[in-house]
């Protein structure tokens, strides 16, 4: 798709890919869902929750099942996508889903830079322009 969907005037829009969604987001604040398997004339559903610039946007990815032996692992895998901005606040959805779940944490003030998502969704890790060393945080149901 060549169509501009963000205002980004001075760094690259964050992009990620979950199933057949392309998440995209940018200055406007807004993440917006695109459907790869509709023409680029789409109107793509968008996430409005973010106060400030989207920065960064991370996904879960469901591991093929040769990889998880047991079947209870198979069914705790939770399929989810994640916004961090200039606000502070990292935000999860579930997947194919514009509506925020949760907010997963927040870096008191100092804008998120990067998150990262371990491949079974239940551990996020966030880095922010805050001094204070990158963590780990566990998400619940």
């Amino acid at each position: 798709m060549e169509r501009e969907a963000h205002h980004s005037q001075w760094y690259r829009s964050p992009l990620t890919i979950l199933y057949s969604f392309c998440y995209t987001g940018g200055d406007d604040c807004i993440v917006r869902l695109w459907n790869t398997n509709e023409g680029e004339d789409q109107e793509p559903p968008t996430a409005i929750e973010a106060g400030e610039s989207i920065t960064t946007l991370a996904a879960s990815v469901r591991l093929p099942s040769s990889f998880l032996v047991c079947p209870a692992d198979r069914a705790k895998q939770n399929d989810a996508w994640f916004s961090g901005s200039k606000d502070s606040d990292v935000r999860r959805y579930k997947a194919g889903d514009p509506d925020m779940a949760a907010v997963v944490t927040n870096s008191a003030a100092a804008c998120i830079r990067c998150v990262a998502v371990d491949p079974t969704g239940k551990r996020v890790a966030v880095s922010s322009e805050c001094v204070a060393p990158l963590f780990l945080t566990g998400l619940s149901s």
